[in-house]
C-alpha cells in the first residue's frame, strides 16, 4: 500500500482547518493509502489545539516541527529555514522523505506573498517539501489549494516551480488560477477542497428547497483581520474595535440589520461561532440583537468539537458566512450558502461560489452601505434556496472528479529532476534581508528591556532610599 507524509497537519481553532485534515484522511482511505503507516507533519502545533488536531487526523502517525520541540525566536528559526534551504539533503533526513511514495501538500491558502512579508517564514516551510521533494526523488502532490499573489522574485519562481514540479496540483476555487497566471487544465484542475469530504458530514434530505426558510444561520468575521491581513494588523484591527464593542466594524452593522429583517418576519436566527478569532464579535452581535429582541428565536453557538461543528452547519434553512469552509461544510450537507467577503481576506470565496456555478450568492462587504449589502444578501438567500438541487449535483459531480485526480496522481512516479538552485537562491537572499531587519528588532527589543529593567531597578532603589531616610528622621525624633 502506498505510504505518504502531509505536509502541513493543520492544528488550530478553526473548525475549517480541521475540516481539511479530515477530509484528507478520508479520501486518502477511500484510495488505499496506508494511512497508519503514513505521517503528518504539523508547524509549532499548541498544546491547546493538539489534541482537536489529533482526531481530526485519525490514525495518521504525527511528527512536530521544530523537531527537537523547542519554541525557537524568529531569527533562529530562520537560521534553521536557512540551514534547510542551503542543504536540502538535512530536511530530508530529517523528515524521512525518501522513505515515502508520496509527498502531500495539505490545502489552504498558505502559498502567497502578503504586501508587507510577513507570511515569509511560514511561506518558507510550505515551499521545503516541495524543493525536496526534487533533490529526493520523490513525487509530490499539492492538494487543492488557494494560490497567490505572488509579490517577490522567491515568490515567482516558487509558483514557476509549483508549475512544473508536483505530479499532481490542484485549485480549490476558479479566482487563483488568474492570479497566477496559471489556466485550469487537466494537469491543474479546480477541484474540491478536502472539506468537502470531511468525516461525518450528513446530506439533509427533508425537503426539495421550496419551502419557505424560516431558521437562517450566521458564521460571521471581522473586516481586515486574519491571515492574509497578517497577525500585526489583526492585531490593530481587533483592539481598535473593541472599543465599540465591534458595533462599528462593517461585518457588526451588516450581519445585524440581516438578522433584524429575520428576525422581524418571525424567523429563527442562529449565530455560530467556528474559531476563536470570531468568538468576541460573534458574542457582540448576539447581544445587541438579544438586546434588541428579547422575545425571538435568537441563538448563539459556539460548538465544543468538531461534530457539534458540522450539525451546527447542517441545522439551518439557509447559512449566511464570511468563513471558507462553513460554506463548505454546509453546501456539503445539502444546505444552501450565501457567502459574504472582503477583499483583505482574499480571492477564495467568490471563486468557491464561481465554481459551485453560484456566483449570484457571494457578496462583497468592502466600502460599501450595509442596507445595500443586506438587500443583496437577502435576494442571494432566495437564489441558493432555488439552486439547492443543482448545487447538490454540482458537487457530488465535483467529488468524483477530485477523488479521479487525486487517484491518478498517486499512480504517477517521479518523473525527472528540475533544476531548483534558482528558488534555493531567492529564499536564501530573501532569508538574509529578513534576518537582519529580524535581529535588528530583535536587538532593539533586548536593549529597551534592559533599560527599562534599569529604570525599575533605579526606581526601587530611590524607593528604598526615600523609605530609609524617613525611618532615620523617626527616630531621631
Amino acid at each position: 500500500m502506498t505510504r505518504v507524509a502531509v505536509f502541513y497537519g493543520h492544528a488550530a481553532s478553526n473548525w475549517g482547518d480541521l475540516a481539511i485534515n479530515s477530509g484528507l484522511v478520508e479520501m486518502l482511505q477511500s484510495l488505499d493509502v496506508d494511512v497508519e503507516q503514513s505521517f503528518a507533519v504539523r508547524l509549532n502545533p499548541s498544546d491547546k489545539y493538539s489534541e482537536p488536531s489529533r482526531e481530526s487526523l485519525q490514525s495518521m502517525a504525527l511528527l512536530d516541527a521544530p523537531l527537537d520541540g523547542a519554541s525557537k525566536s524568529a531569527s533562529r528559526e530562520l537560521m534553521q529555514l536557512n540551514d534547510y534551504v542551503s542543504a536540502l539533503d538535512g530536511f530530508i533526513r530529517d523528515f524521512k522523505l525518501r522513505s515515502l511514495d508520496f509527498i502531500i501538500i495539505n490545502s489552504g491558502e498558505h502559498f502567497f506573498e502578503s504586501a508587507t512579508q510577513e507570511n515569509f517564514r511560514d511561506l518558507l516551510w510550505r515551499a521545503l517539501p516541495v524543493m525536496a521533494s526534487n533533490r529526493a526523488r520523490t513525487p509530490v502532490v499539492v492538494m487543492p489549494s488557494t494560490m497567490g499573489p505572488f509579490r517577490t522574485p522567491f515568490g515567482e519562481t516558487l509558483m514557476n516551480l509549483l508549475k512544473r514540479l508536483p505530479v499532481g496540483m490542484a485549485f480549490r476555487e476558479t479566482t487563483s488560477p488568474e492570479i497566477v497566471g496559471q489556466e485550469p487544465s487537466e494537469d491543474t484542475p479546480v477541484l474540491l477542497d478536502p472539506g468537502f469530504f470531511a468525516k461525518g458530514l450528513k446530506r439533509k434530505e427533508d425537503d426539495d428547497g421550496e419551502r419557505d426558510v424560516t431558521h437562517y444561520g450566521m458564521v460571521l468575521r471581522l473586516e481586515d483581520y486574519g491571515l492574509r491581513a497578517g497577525s500585526r494588523r489583526s492585531a490593530f484591527v481587533q483592539t481598535k474595535n473593541r472599543n465599540s464593542n465591534f458595533r462599528d466594524s462593517a461585518a457588526y452593522q451588516t450581519y445585524a440589520e440581516f438578522g433584524r429583517r429575520q428576525l422581524r418576519a418571525g424567523h429563527r436566527v442562529t449565530i455560530v461561532v467556528q474559531t476563536l478569532a470570531d468568538r468576541e464579535i460573534s458574542l457582540a452581535l448576539f447581544e445587541g440583537l438579544h438586546e434588541e429582541f428579547p422575545d425571538s428565536g435568537i441563538r448563539l453557538e459556539d460548538p465544543e468539537d468538531f461534530s457539534a461543528f458540522l450539525e451546527c452547519m447542517r441545522a439551518p434553512g439557509v447559512l449566511v458566512t464570511s468563513r471558507f469552509h462553513a460554506a463548505i461544510l454546509a453546501s456539503a450537507q445539502g444546505v444552501p450558502v450565501v457567502g459574504i467577503y472582503s477583499q483583505t481576506h482574499g480571492h477564495k470565496m467568490p471563486g468557491l461560489f464561481d465554481l459551485l456555478e453560484l456566483g449570484e450568492c457571494s457578496v462583497r462587504l468592502d466600502d460599501r452601505a450595509a442596507a445595500q449589502v443586506v438587500t443583496e444578501m437577502v435576494d442571494a438567500c432566495g437564489v441558493a434556496v432555488r439552486q439547492k438541487a443543482h448545487t447538490a449535483a454540482r458537487i457530488d459531480a465535483l467529488k468524483v472528479r477530485t477523488l479521479s485526480w487525486l487517484e491518478a496522481a498517486l499512480r504517477k512516479g517521479f518523473e525527472r529532476p528540475i533544476d531548483t538552485s534558482k528558488t534555493q537562491i531567492q529564499a536564501l537572499a530573501t532569508i538574509n534581508r529578513v534576518l537582519a531587519e529580524t535581529m535588528s528588532k530583535e536587538h532593539e527589543g533586548s536593549i529597551k528591556a534592559s533599560i527599562k529593567g534599569i529604570e525599575k531597578s533605579l526606581d526601587e532603589l530611590i524607593d528604598r532610599q526615600a523609605a530609609s531616610q524617613e525611618e532615620t528622621v523617626e527616630d531621631d525624633d
